[in-house]
């Protein structure tokens, strides 16, 4: 897993509510590796 994994999982228990961008941005640098 990456780092980026760690920010999401915190960001989400934190509740904060992040644009659909950003989160698209995220799974699309997930995919590109």
């Amino acid at each position: 897993m990456s780092i980026d994994i760690a920010l999401i999982i915190t960001a989400r228990n934190a509740g904060l509510e992040l644009p659909s961008r950003l989160w698209r941005f995220m799974a699309q640098v997930e995919e590109t590796g």
